[in-house]
């Protein structure tokens, strides 16, 4: 009675949500000390304490926000939205009609996948990453995501020869993906490489899909410099993507955010927004955290203070242990091939 896509989608669900589900059924405790401890989901606990105030305060629902509203959000809010992308993350001339929020980064990417490419068209994709894209791109609307083996042995850095590499064996390929700051491994690009990878994509003609969802995540109180934004300005189509899950460890409201200065791709993006809407009463959520610079100057602050301080407090409670080093983001990957 169901169709084959759907029979194909329950027959191999999204790893991340399968054992998301089995943790949730078996959680260990003290209680029970056989269940799961969940390490497959990027959630941030660590400034609940800071992000709460912050977002009830003032929390009116008005009776236009029960009715239709406009699928991108109004133009107020993506005003917010703009003036935080150019101040923080360092994106220049952000135009706000250009902003489309969808409900979470995962349904951006399903829509990227629609969008732009066709069933089949390869996208290459620097390993290891973030298992999600695979469900993301390839489960409805299948794309093939292409591994682009980074290096183990310098700690997975981000260089341009593996690219290579893998565009000799995959000519026809559509699109490059890249995370920066990069999931899982912690690393900031340099410019150098934002160089090497532009030119990679001028040359071989590829789309670049820059997810900075961690951009603001930094252990060290760095500046991000935007991928997306070096990439426009060299000439290639690009797309920038972001959300609120990370940074802002607001995963629950499922808040994704897409802008690109490409007419075309906007457009397919704008349409696709009808299938995925956020709820108008998470815009209330929006404006109460985007319209207080002071706010998000001190929350940015201390949230990459308190990253840092975890992160040490791991690295000295495990000291026979080694981890790659990370710079960003909220995962440490733990190097047990001394062991083997």
């Amino acid at each position: 009675m169901i169709s084959n896509r759907a029979k194909q989608l329950i027959s191999s669900p999204s790893v991340i949500m399968e054992g998301y589900l089995e943790c949730l059924t078996n959680p260990f405790h003290d209680d029970n000390p056989a269940g799961y401890l969940n390490f497959g989901v990027a959630e941030n606990y660590l400034n609940n304490d800071l992000l709460l105030p912050q977002i009830n305060q003032c929390l009116s629902i008005t009776a236009d926000l029960i009715q239709y509203n406009a699928i991108n959000g109004s133009l107020a809010v993506r005003s917010l939205m703009a003036n935080f992308m150019e101040r923080f993350i360092n994106l220049k001339n952000v135009e706000p009609e250009k902003i489309v929020f969808n409900c979470g980064l995962s349904s951006v990417c399903e829509s990227l996948s629609f969008s732009l490419f066709n069933p089949g068209d390869k996208i290459l994709i620097p390993t290891p990453y973030y298992s999600g894209f695979e469900h993301d791109f390839t489960k409805r609307f299948k794309c093939q995501l292409i591994p682009v083996h980074l290096d183990h042995q310098q700690n997975f850095q981000h260089q341009i020869s593996p690219f290579h590499e893998a565009i000799a064996n995959h000519s026809d390929a559509k699109a490059v993906l890249i995370t920066h700051p990069h999931n899982p491994s912690g690393e900031v690009l340099d410019i150098d490489f934002f160089e090497d990878i532009t030119q990679f994509c001028i040359h071989h003609d590829l789309q670049l899909i820059c997810d900075e969802i961690y951009a603001l995540s930094s252990h060290t109180h760095q500046k991000h410099h935007s991928l997306y934004q070096y990439a426009v300005e060299q000439g290639v189509k690009a797309h920038f993507l972001y959300g609120l899950a990370k940074d802002f460890c607001l995963a629950g409201l499922k808040i994704g955010i897409y802008y690109t200065n490409d007419d075309q791709a906007l457009s397919a993006i704008q349409a696709g927004s009808y299938f995925y809407p956020i709820s108008s009463l998470n815009y209330l959520v929006l404006e109460n955290i985007f319209k207080d610079h002071t706010f998000l100057t001190s929350y940015l602050s201390e949230s990459q203070k308190r990253l840092n301080q975890t992160k040490q407090k791991i690295i000295t409670a495990l000291p026979k242990y080694r981890f790659l080093p990370a710079e960003s983001g909220i995962f440490l990957i733990l190097d047990l091939s001394a062991r083997c």
